[in-house]
């Protein structure tokens, strides 16, 4: 049986990074990494001289082939900056200190 979690960020990449803020209980985070430097943490996908488009198909059917259900799949550009405006939802600090949980969140309504 498959477990379940309600998002799942997909990024597409040259270089490996780590991107903390798009993990937590309700997430998960895989990275395609298409450039010549094979990448050494859990939750990458090395496929070098891959297109862009290549990448993105690869991450859309490892997740839909994985273990695990989501109910969101949420594919981020690496330099994507997610900034949360005044009065845009709950105040609490882990929103302050991570405007991706209150996206969640909101898409969970």
């Amino acid at each position: 049986a498959r477990t379940h979690k309600p998002v799942i960020y997909l990024m597409n990449t040259e270089k490996e990074s780590v991107v903390p803020d798009l993990v937590s209980e309700s997430s998960d985070f895989v990275q395609l990494v298409w450039g010549p430097v094979e990448p050494t943490m859990p939750g990458r996908i090395w496929a070098p001289g891959c297109t862009v488009n290549e990448g993105w198909n690869h991450l859309y059917w490892h997740v839909r082939n994985g273990d695990r259900h989501y109910t969101y799949l949420v594919f981020v550009d690496d330099d994507a900056t997610l900034i949360l405006a005044a009065g845009g939802g709950e105040e609490d600090q882990e929103v302050l200190d991570n405007p991706w949980r209150e996206f969640e969140r909101l898409l969970l309504e």
